[in-house]
């Protein structure tokens, strides 16, 4: 049984207008909790991860193993040019690094 929308999660991830990348199905199996309030519903999701998934720690889409440790206080050290453009709220550092940090060639961890 699906509660919410019966739209279902799309299967690839995907960039959001923000530069998040978001993958609807690996957050669904990886939050099940999240699910069982909200459905599939790929919007649903995505606004829970906005709202309250970022926050909480959980993972918008499945991570190389060279984003599992993003550090914040690293990238920021490192990209000064970030921190003068953005500040160093870590949630911003994050996006930058994943919307543009990795095509740059940015380390995103020691």
């Amino acid at each position: 049984m699906t509660l919410g929308s019966s739209m279902t999660a799309f299967a690839a991830p995907e960039t959001m207008k923000d530069g998040t990348i978001f993958d609807a199905d690996y957050y669904a199996q990886h939050n099940p909790d999240v699910v069982a309030a909200l459905g599939t519903n790929h919007d649903a999701l995505y606004n829970h991860y906005e709202k309250h998934g970022k926050a909480e720690g959980r993972q918008s889409h499945m991570m190389a193993a060279d984003d599992a440790a993003f550090d914040a206080t690293y990238y920021a050290q490192h990209n000064p040019d970030v921190v003068a453009a953005l500040g160093t709220d870590s949630k911003a550092l994050y996006s930058h690094y994943e919307s543009h940090g990795k095509s740059e060639g940015r380390q995103g961890h020691r």
